[in-house]
């Protein structure tokens, strides 16, 4: 129905609305006793996507179904990639933890080379052994100070120690730059899989037909957000548990490294945490720079492109004239 003035729009309301809340006046909300009358607002036409307008409410409802079994699929594999990357990831952590120069210092003998090279050779043999026993070994103590002084004073990774000629460093030295890029990348990772989640969204909930503009675009905002809070809010912190102290066989999936929140846990995933959520603020900002470059550029280029035609076309033009 289409009404002259808005005082008719808000009268159609409240009849419908007294209508609706009387029992006495059920009949009056059919029409030709098989159709039930429903009035409201029509949307403006410049919200409407007149292209989606022939999708019934059952046929939305079919692919919103496909669309959320699909991202739950994603996320699970987003889960599983980000699980290996984090097992991987603290596993050379805790074989390799990192210590500060103030660390190398406390360590008794710290000023004296040949009893650092003496206690660091004990140390790698003792856990050489335990590791070929399946043990779970860490070199937080001499190795890793010895290895890295050394290092610094050009010795090469396979250099030998000891009167048994020993390798020493060549472990810690070449798992050096795996732990960086593990420990590190995890971070990239989450917001490089955040990327994709949001543009599969996107892409999805626009496949499935929604009838207007601002339907679609509340649609996408509430998707995008629930798959990069449960992607970034809720995936790291679980990767990262070890629940133990709630259940036996949830501690056979989630058993890391922290049980409850400590300094090791705001100094290791808390700082992966607020790195992402970082890049994930200013990405945004950078894809649209990125874009609008790009917009800039093949303009230019199709004006140079113009240019170069048209100075051809002349010079034959004149060519031909002359």
């Amino acid at each position: 129905m289409t009404f002259e003035n808005e005082e008719g729009v808000n009268r159609a309301l409240e009849y419908d609305n007294a209508v609706s809340n009387d029992a006495a006046l059920a009949d009056i909300k059919t029409w030709l006793g098989d159709h039930e009358i429903e009035i409201q607002p029509a949307s403006e036409p410049s919200d409407i996507i007149w292209e989606n307008r022939h999708f019934t409410p059952w046929e939305r409802t079919k692919k919103e179904i496909c669309v959320w079994s699909f991202l739950a699929l994603m996320l699970f594999a987003s889960f599983i990639i980000i699980f290996i990357f984090t097992a991987i990831s603290q596993g050379l952590i805790n074989k390799y933890p990192f210590k500060s120069a103030a660390d190398c210092q406390n360590l008794i003998g710290s000023d004296d080379p040949a009893l650092m090279q003496s206690q660091a050779i004990t140390e790698f043999k003792n856990n050489f052994f335990l590791e070929s026993e399946g043990k779970s070994v860490s070199y937080a103590g001499y190795v890793q100070c010895f290895c890295d002084a050394n290092a610094l004073d050009g010795d090469l990774p396979d250099a030998t120690y000891g009167v048994d000629d020993t390798l020493v460093c060549q472990a810690f030295l070449e798992a050096y730059l795996p732990t960086q890029i593990t420990t590190n990348g995890i971070t990239v990772l989450i917001v490089v899989i955040n990327i994709i989640l949001k543009m599969t969204t996107i892409s999805l909930i626009s496949w499935i037909g929604y009838d207007t503009h601002s339907e679609l675009m509340t649609k996408i905002t509430n998707g995008v957000f629930l798959v990069l809070f449960f992607n970034t809010g809720l995936l790291l912190l679980l990767v990262n548990a070890n629940l133990a102290d709630v259940s036996d066989w949830l501690s056979s999936i989630f058993d890391a490294t922290f049980y409850d929140y400590s300094p090791n846990w705001y100094a290791s995933v808390g700082s992966t945490l607020v790195s992402t959520m970082l890049l994930n603020a200013f990405m945004p900002p950078i894809f649209e720079a990125m874009d609008i470059a790009m917009k800039w550029l093949s303009q230019a280029r199709d004006a140079r492109m113009w240019s170069c035609c048209r100075n051809k076309y002349d010079r034959i033009y004149h060519t031909r004239s002359k």
